[in-house]
Formats: structure tokens, C-alpha cells, sequence
């Protein structure tokens, strides 16, 4: 849900949290429902946080698409991976040159 975002993610723990309530479990589903939400407020904050961005976020969405345009549904993975990992290899590769020129 977070690579096309039609709707947020907020919404895929409210049935186990109704479901929760419905079979008369009303404490639980509300520390499920207490649980969830502060995991979903806070957790990605701290994780965007701490990532350095090599590119921009539009194109690894659009890598999505493209990875399926080339590899099918497998490409749902293989597309943001090397498109990410791409990046990476240059830049440890230029790091390599650079340090046995000097």
C-alpha cells in the first residue's frame, strides 16, 4: 500500500481491530488500535530519518512501474532495487578510483 498510495496504511490494521471488538474483546482491540496508530505515527519518522537519500523518491516509485514494464511482476521488487543499488555501486566504485589514484 505504501508504493501506490490510494489509501494510507493507517487502514490495514481496522479490521483486526474490529474484528477484535466484534468477538467481545473490546480492551484488546483498543490497545491493538493504541499500538498500531503509534507505530504507524512515529516508526516512520525515525526511519526516514536515519536514511540517506541517493535519489529522489519519485524515482524509485516510477522504478516500480518500470520494473514491471521489464520483468513483470518480479519487477515490483527487482525495479527499486536496482535502482537503488545502482547509485550505490557508482558511488563505491568512484570512492575505489579515487583512493588508488592517490
Amino acid at each position: 500500500m505504501a508504493m501506490i498510495p490510494v489509501i494510507p496504511s493507517f487502514f490495514v490494521f481496522l479490521p483486526a481491530t474490529a474484528q477484535l471488538w466484534l468477538e467481545g474483546f473490546p480492551g484488546v482491540a483498543l490497545l491493538h488500535l493504541s499500538l498500531q496508530f503509534s507505530l504507524w505515527l512515529f516508526v516512520p519518522t525515525k526511519i526516514y530519518k536515519e536514511i540517506e537519500a541517493l535519489i529522489p523518491p519519485y524515482f524509485t516509485g516510477l522504478s516500480v512501474f518500470a520494473g514491471i514494464w521489464v520483468f513483470g511482476l518480479c519487477g515490483v521488487v527487482y525495479g527499486p532495487v536496482l535502482m537503488n543499488v545502482v547509485p550505490v555501486i557508482y558511488r563505491a566504485l568512484k570512492y575505489r578510483v579515487l583512493l588508488t589514484d592517490s
